[in-house]
């Protein structure tokens, strides 16, 4: 007889997930070079299951939950950078409606608000998924997407306070303006006797519509992605670090990457990884997008360090390309990657 007591009603949301009327600002940031792929080696690519499953030796050491390595003891370079220079995209989130479709009858929606460091990269697994997104850094401002995300996906969340005020306007694509801000709860420094507070991650200053800009490239897509695709693509009106990741957001079954991962309970290391995932996270309806620019100002507090981890200066503000978009997704379940 089990010593568990049981408790009523389900302690985790399913998946799959359906998402409604997201709204989205993406700003393409350069990073140092390299920088992107020191974080890809010291995450993904020690992950136990990162070796070329052809190898006899790899199939072994993922069964072993070994972290593969090369014969000069670096490690295996699985996944790399997709894009020619060293960018990642920067995102603020309003996600106005996430609900769970199974069981029946269904639970209700939530909404929350999200930052989030997106990167493309290409897995170099015979096997793997190929083309995909990987995301390392999520701030969140509600608890329950913030486990799902984790216990479910992998996704490395935090929770911490998240203003997207510039997408909650009535206005926001024909108007883009207002601030962005990310801050987590941590420590400013190593080695201070100060509490932990807020400390400011990101923040973006919407500056308007770029020079040349069409504005409103289009409204009410609705299902028809190709149109889209074409609509937004098809002019010489684009900053060209748009192009390759306007391409990736609107490629169907272009999956995401995750890496489960638990922190060290010794203190002896920051974490130890544990399984990759992977899954597609599908739009399926574009409402419309609008080109901005905004300036971009990444902080480095010593709990969440995410200029540093770019090789960017903290508080150095860059004035980049971005957009507004509003888009509807359906999240499955995830699978081994």
């Amino acid at each position: 007889m089990s010593a568990f007591i049981p408790r009523p009603d389900l302690q985790m949301l399913p998946p799959p997930y359906v998402v409604d009327d997201s709204r989205t600002t993406a700003f393409i940031v350069p990073t140092a070079p390299g920088s992107i792929q020191r974080l890809l080696d010291a995450t993904l690519n020690a992950a136990p299951g990162s070796a070329a499953p052809s190898s006899w030796l790899g199939w072994l050491k993922r069964l072993l939950g070994i972290s593969p390595t090369s014969s000069s003891g670096a490690p295996v370079q699985r996944f790399k950078p997709l894009l020619g220079r060293d960018l990642m995209v920067l995102t603020f989130i309003h996600y106005g409606s996430v609900r769970a479709t199974t069981p029946a009858p269904s639970w209700g929606f939530f909404s929350y608000d999200e930052c989030a460091v997106f990167l493309l990269v290409k897995d170099e697994q015979e096997l793997g998924p190929g083309l995909c997104w990987h995301v390392p850094f999520i701030l969140l401002d509600e608890c329950l997407p913030m486990i799902m995300g984790q216990e479910i996906y992998g996704f490395p969340k935090v929770l911490g306070s998240v203003d997207c005020a510039p997408l909650l306007a009535n206005d926001w694509r024909q108007n883009p303006h207002g601030t962005f801000a990310a801050a987590a709860e941590g420590f400013a420094q190593h080695d201070a006797a100060v509490a932990a507070g807020p400390v400011p991650v990101a923040e973006v200053n919407v500056t308007g519509f770029p020079p040349g800009s069409v504005g409103n490239a289009i409204d009410n897509a609705g299902t028809d992605l190709l149109a889209f695709a074409q609509g937004i693509l098809g002019g010489d009106h684009l900053d060209p670090l748009l192009v390759p990741i306007l391409q990736a957001l609107i490629s169907l079954g272009m999956p995401g990457v995750f890496l489960k991962e638990f922190p060290g309970a010794d203190g002896s290391a920051p974490a130890a990884y544990r399984q990759l995932m992977k899954a597609a996270f599908t739009p399926t309806a574009v409402t419309g997008l609008s080109f901005v620019r905004g300036d971009v100002t990444l902080f480095d507090p010593a709990s969440y360090p995410l200029a540093s981890t770019f090789g960017i200066a903290a508080g150095q503000t860059q004035s980049v390309p971005g957009v507004f978009i509003d888009m509807s997704w359906n999240l499955p379940p995830p699978t081994n990657a």
